[in-house]
């Protein structure tokens, strides 16, 4: 079959051509955008049918926001002495965007001025100099001063059954921190992401959480903690939902003792409230859960025992110096106390707590338990023949 070809020279009206090329390049810059904001390829197949496109592999998709990875790249390899620059405020804090599948980036409140070479010796926060210091984020952007200052908060909620969440979980699950890094790197808003929905009465967490859950003492979870922290995911941040834990609770709460040192180490906050158990810290949690080496550890570690923490893990030394101080423990948080006591089957703290006043069956708002009950559950013999013995009852005895 003959083909027609121009010959060496000729002319060729490429403007006949340029309606077609501009509808190519608006599909490409439609599909790049996509990618930037984290939209899923199952969901942009669905916006390209409607453009007449009745396919679009993951392959199509990487291709086409190729020309957006150059853009970047760029941004991010631009010399510092060159300019003007966008650069960021000290005073400047994330703002989190809250919808799924929404801009996977950071969105950070911006000034437009010269970005210049500085000494990174100097501190203008620290000694007044106002010779701005600068460190490239993660994203290609910049970070004033001290980049400790200006904390990342979560930008997007996504489905639990996202692929990229799926994969980084199974990573996690498995201790495949490799895995984890290399997704980590890929989408830049996976370490900060909240996991769940939006509803008013949705829940949420994070891969913190993940790396957490019951039963927890997944395999390398040290390193997984670490490679989570350095690509940004907040230590302290609140499952959102019927209770506001921070990974370190759901740490104490599974008796994970490796994740919960890894997560103290990389900075969480050991007196965070927002226990299952009345609201209280991560040891409150621990000993919930009878989660004895966790509470341990978090006593090691430097964290504070409220009468009740004292007397549920067996401190006795610590019970007893809160009847020495100046303000004596009210006629409730001994009761209290008794009943975390005999939880955890401590009887000479039980005993010590009876004789000053603890009511003997006493059943807490979260669970139908009287201290009877609770020494039963624990298979504390010694302790139920002597509750038995001063007349305590099981709260399934008919009062009269």
């Amino acid at each position: 079959m003959a083909i027609p070809k121009l010959r060496s020279g000729s002319y060729f009206p490429d403007w006949l051509l340029e309606r077609r090329r501009r509808a190519e390049r608006a599909l490409t810059t439609v599909v790049a955008t996509c990618y930037l904001l984290g939209v899923s390829t199952r969901r942009m197949e669905k916006l390209v049918e409607s453009l007449g496109i009745t396919r679009l592999s993951r392959s199509q998709v990487s291709v086409m926001a190729r020309e957006l990875d150059e853009q970047v790249q760029a941004f991010r390899t631009r010399p510092l002495d060159a300019g003007p620059y966008t650069f960021l405020a000290s005073h400047v804090r994330a703002t989190p965007v809250v919808a799924h599948h929404s801009a996977g980036r950071h969105r950070c409140g911006l000034l437009t001025g010269h970005r210049s070479q500085a000494d990174p010796s100097r501190d203008p926060v620290r000694d007044g100099s106002g010779a701005a210091t600068f460190s490239r984020s993660p994203c290609g952007g910049v970070h004033l001063g001290d980049s400790s200052r200006i904390r990342s908060e979560p930008v997007m909620v996504i489905s639990a059954d996202d692929s990229v969440v799926e994969a980084a979980a199974a990573a996690i699950y498995a201790g495949e921190v490799a895995i984890l890094r290399r997704l980590l790197a890929e989408h830049l808003w996976l370490a900060t992401a909240r996991i769940g929905d939006t509803a008013p009465n949705g829940m949420s967490r994070t891969l913190l959480h993940v790396a957490t859950d019951w039963p927890g003492h997944f395999p390398d979870i040290a390193a997984t903690v670490a490679a989570l922290v350095e690509a940004g995911a907040d230590v302290n941040a609140r499952f959102r939902g019927p209770h506001e834990e921070t990974p370190l609770h759901w740490a104490a709460s599974s008796g994970d003792v490796e994740a919960l040192d890894a997560l103290l180490e990389a900075g969480s906050d050991i007196e965070a409230p927002g226990a299952v158990l009345g609201g209280g810290a991560p040891i409150a949690d621990a000993w919930g859960f009878k989660q004895w080496r966790a509470a341990s550890r978090l006593v090691e570690r430097g964290a504070r025992t409220t009468l009740v923490d004292a007397a549920t893990i067996g401190l006795l030394d610590r019970v007893e110096a809160y009847f020495t101080a100046t303000a004596a423990p009210t006629p409730e948080e001994v009761t209290r106390a008794f009943w975390g006591a005999c939880h955890g089957g401590r009887l000479a703290i039980s005993e010590y707590l009876f004789h000053r006043g603890a009511d003997l069956n006493w059943v807490p708002p979260w669970e139908n338990l009287t201290p009877l009950d609770a020494a039963i559950r624990d298979g504390a013999d010694e302790l139920v023949r002597w509750l038995r013995e001063r007349g305590a009852t099981s709260a399934a005895t008919p009062r009269r």
